[in-house]
């Protein structure tokens, strides 16, 4: 018997100090480079761990 498919664990950090998010912002924007969506994120992120 096949064990249920789970989603990954995931962990946050939340900072005190707002202006080190505010930093980060577009860090990883690359030209040419779509935006994607948090749901497409998760499913790119699952199919890679079913991989």
């Amino acid at each position: 018997m096949q064990k249920p498919k789970s989603k990954p664990e995931v962990k946050t950090a939340v900072s005190k100090d707002p202006r080190k998010a505010l930093e980060l912002s577009g860090m990883l924007k690359r030209p040419g480079q779509k935006t994607v969506s948090l749901e497409e994120m998760d499913e790119a992120v699952s199919k890679g761990a079913n991989a």
